[in-house]
């Protein structure tokens, strides 16, 4: 009876014991990005301030450009080992859309074409 009890405790704390190496095998899936960058009209060359930035899968994750064309977008996504790319949406009147991917931690330089 004691032996049949001592077992069952047994199994008890071996299932414990493999559930917590399991979950300290496996950090947080969550991870901090941070991207940014310049944007600039393509043709001349020049800043482009005031343009919408949106961070495509976080509609309420969104900037504008400031008056040296500079942006900066920071957000919690999912992923395990490595950030996923931020998918980066800009848009101004007068100029085309642009969407692309920039990687965690970037800086990217951003040309935007102006519609004719």
């Amino acid at each position: 009876m004691i032996l049949k009890k001592i077992a069952t405790c047994f199994k008890r704390l071996s299932k414990v014991a493999i559930t917590l190496t399991l979950a300290s095998c496996f950090p947080s899936c969550d991870c901090y990005q941070n991207v940014s960058g310049i944007v600039i009209d393509k043709r001349t060359k020049q800043v482009v301030d005031s343009a919408y930035v949106q961070n495509v899968n976080r509609n309420y994750n969104n900037s504008f450009t400031n008056e040296k064309g500079h942006f900066e977008l920071k957000s919690i996504s999912g992923g395990f080992r490595n950030c996923p790319p931020m998918t980066v949406s800009i848009t101004k009147a007068h100029y085309e859309i642009k969407t692309l991917e920039i990687e965690n931690r970037g800086n990217d330089t951003i040309y935007l074409q102006r519609i004719n």
